[in-house]
């Protein structure tokens, strides 16, 4: 009310009279538990969950509690757009019908991962980068990962914690199931069967090859730096 109500009611003053489409959110939240500093090596909810704002002269007023994806957001442009490219493959679903007819959607399967780079590694890197030399790399560990599913959130953690941004230790995976109650609050539950599927949901998302990513090579090495994409490593044999 404070913040984006004022900026969004001058951007409606300042298209009176034009069809508009203003897509507004978030990048993540910031959560400190026994093992989670701010949100870097986290998948806790108060990190994940972000505001999602879809404000426009044909988009009728409604708040939506249902859990929807980032990746959601493209393939909803396209389709209130009309672009509908045959050779186009999203990772995310449309969300025009529930904006459009005000019908809650279904809560969204996902799966998020939290990598963590080494400090000593990361520090030398940006020198490094600033003096030109785009070469250095920098290694990455999959310290958390969350697979949600209906109700459900299993969270699990690879290496011990206060390890994982110098000397990574891996541990044996510490799971922790969840269901949201009511009021979208996680409360820790015990079924093997859920835990099992969900654990399934994230070694089928691991095991995915990507397909080949048309970037230069220097935006390449740097994303890959950052964690976003997976290292390519070729391999020679006899």
């Amino acid at each position: 009310r404070t913040r984006f109500v004022p900026v969004l009611d001058r951007l409606l003053d300042a298209f009176a009279g034009k069809r508009i489409l203003l897509i507004l959110f978030g990048d993540h939240g910031e959560a400190y538990t026994p093992d989670t500093y701010g949100h870097f090596n986290a998948v806790d909810e108060g990190v994940l969950r972000i505001p999602l704002l879809f404000w426009g002269t044909d988009i009728p007023s409604r708040l939506f509690t249902s859990r929807v994806r980032t990746i959601d957001i493209v393939p909803t442009v396209y389709e209130l757009l009309g672009w509908r490219p045959a050779d186009v493959r999203f990772d995310g679903a449309s969300l025009v019908s529930a904006i459009q007819s005000g019908a809650e959607p279904e809560a969204r399967a996902a799966h998020v991962q939290a990598y963590v780079a080494q400090a000593d590694q990361a520090n030398l890197a940006q020198q490094r980068f600033k003096q030109g030399d785009a070469s250095c790399t920098v290694q990455h560990v999959l310290y958390k990962e969350a697979a949600y599913d209906g109700a459900f959130k299993l969270s699990r953690r690879n290496y011990v914690p206060g390890t994982e941004n110098h000397e990574p230790v891996a541990c044996e995976p510490d799971l922790l199931l969840e269901r949201f109650d009511e009021g979208m609050r996680p409360r820790r539950v015990f079924d093997h069967g859920i835990q099992q599927r969900l654990l399934g949901v994230m070694d089928r998302n691991r095991r995915r090859e990507t397909g080949p990513v048309s970037i230069p090579p220097e935006l390449r090495r740097h994303l890959e730096n950052h964690g976003y994409l997976q290292k390519i490593v070729k391999q020679s044999g006899s």
